[in-house]
């Protein structure tokens, strides 16, 4: 029983005992099963020492004043005395870290450059180490174009990262297969994981705006965006880059969102992105750079908005990537659960194919 819990029952008055009745037990039946736990602490108490005496009459004080109180009052007086009696326990709880499993992820683009795909394990929960690179494997990507043509990609000097032989570009609509064979646990057995995706349209953005606005003595600007949305579901992700600087280059630094709400009509300055000024003084005072959050501006920076259309599992798969990171509202959160993905044989991972809008807005 803890000490907090012991040291109420020992102030109320010994003089209660006196006042018990017995017919108040089928007045109050939440009294009643207050003291049936009593006797039951009693008939399973074995021995006589002097603490466990002192206890029982503590306890009995407590339940012959529990009595005396009207159910509404209990309730109040059991809720008081558990927020002081509570108490906190590390807990060890043994857990057994689950096979590891290949992760492949890449992102084709219009961009005539070297297309990448990186593979790798997953590592295990609790230990704060990288995914391991898995070398040796046979990568290549298919298009479902009138050439048909097959891109194999080579490791470059960067374990677990692929790259096509020679430049290319993602054509819009076309579909694209990727097929990975690895032996991650380096027993001989290689196997085939594959995935497709069809290359979205282009975004057309008009502009980006940039408005300044002061929040309790700190300044902020948010960039909007003014641009014509398709009717349809449609799905786009954002990020950005400072001063031709990639800032945002993790999950975290980056925003999804669907056309929910704004289906078919005219994006007039929908807010996109926030941005803090230099100068507020929580940023100015610190003296670790690494501390910094990613998307600090002062007049003059430029901001280069990217913005894609993508499909829906891409965007679920970087949103559950985003709220595994953060956490589940604990209150209207689920489970913690696989993130999605599009990799077959038991592979995670995302395999995508987006054009990237880019627009400039310079801080005021």
């Amino acid at each position: 029983m803890p000490k907090c819990f012991i040291c109420l029952a020992s102030s109320l008055p010994s003089r209660i005992m006196l006042n018990f009745n017995p017919h108040q037990m089928t007045r109050y039946p939440i009294q009643v099963q207050f003291m049936k736990a009593v006797l039951s602490y009693r008939k399973g108490r074995k021995g006589f020492s002097q603490s466990a005496l002192l206890y029982e009459s503590k306890l009995f004080s407590l339940a012959s004043f529990a009595l005396s109180l009207r159910p509404l009052r209990l309730i109040i007086l059991f809720g008081i005395v558990s927020f002081f009696s509570s108490c906190t326990a590390p807990i060890d709880i043994r857990t057994t870290n689950s096979e590891p499993v290949i992760v492949i992820y890449g992102c084709l683009t219009e961009d005539t450059v070297f297309q990448t795909i990186r593979v790798s394990t997953s590592s295990p929960y609790f230990e704060m180490q990288p995914n391991q690179p898995v070398s040796d494997a046979m990568v290549s990507i298919q298009s479902s174009s009138d050439n048909d043509e097959t891109f194999e990609l080579v490791e470059t000097h960067i374990k677990g990262l692929y790259r096509t032989a020679n430049p290319m570009a993602a054509t819009t609509g076309v579909t694209y297969h990727l097929s990975v064979q690895a032996d991650i646990h380096r027993n001989g057995n290689m196997k085939l994981y594959e995935a497709t995706a069809t290359m979205q349209r282009l975004f057309p953005v008009d502009s980006v705006g940039i408005r300044t606005m002061t929040i309790m003595g700190f300044k902020h600007y948010t960039v909007s965006l003014y641009a014509g949305e398709t009717p349809g579901p449609d799905y786009y992700y954002a990020y950005a880059i400072i001063n031709d600087t990639l800032v945002s280059n993790r999950f975290s630094q980056s925003i999804v969102f669907s056309d929910y709400g704004i289906d078919g009509q005219y994006m007039d300055g929908l807010p996109l992105m926030q941005f803090e000024d230099s100068e507020n003084d929580f940023f100015s005072n610190r003296d670790n750079a690494d501390d910094l959050p990613y998307n600090i501006v002062k007049p003059g920076d430029k901001i280069t908005m990217c913005i894609s259309l993508i499909e829906r599992g891409y965007r679920d798969f970087i949103e559950q990537a985003q709220n595994e990171r953060r956490g589940e509202n604990p209150f209207f959160g689920g489970p913690a659960s696989n993130i999605t993905t599009n990799i077959s044989n038991g592979g995670v991972g995302y395999f995508a194919a987006f054009h990237t809008t880019k627009v400039d807005v310079v801080v005021p």
